[in-house]
């Protein structure tokens, strides 16, 4: 058992995990595309749904849910706790600043590296990275 399964599962957390993740992937979701992904009755997804709207982790617009900013405040709490990660983003930025580049902090998890800040520098045309993203270790010079 690796650190990230869990001994008794909450199926119900697992689900709205599952919904939260699909429509971040997709860009939005409706009612009947997540229907059509997720196997629970759609008053139970419904229920889901309405849950995480409340939570202010998705947000429905014209029928379409999309993931909220409350979002972002989950994610700025977690690169926070990157011991001396204020520090660290500003050595980031003014080395993009001075070498014109793009740099990347990355941390891993389960030795799965994944984008916790960026900084482009001024030839930067193109980011290619986002926070947040997963990224195959071989790809990366962020060693162990």
């Amino acid at each position: 058992m690796t650190s990230a399964e869990a001994a008794n599962p909450v199926r119900t957390t697992q689900t709205s995990v599952e919904i939260l993740r699909y429509v971040a992937d997709s860009g939005g979701a409706t009612l009947m595309e997540l229907n059509d992904r997720v196997s629970i009755s759609k008053g139970a997804l419904y229920n889901h749904l309405s849950t995480l709207v409340e939570l202010e982790l998705l947000e429905r617009i014209d029928g379409t849910y999309r993931v909220d900013l409350g979002v972002l405040a989950l994610g700025e709490q977690a690169r926070m706790a990157i011991p001396g990660f204020t520090e660290i983003r500003g050595t980031l930025r003014n080395l993009a600043m001075t070498s014109g580049e793009f740099a990347t902090l990355v941390k891993t998890r389960d030795r799965t590296p994944i984008v916790a800040e960026t900084a482009a520098g001024e030839m930067v045309e193109r980011h290619w990275l986002s926070v947040g993203q997963e990224l195959p270790f071989a790809t990366t010079a962020a060693g162990t």
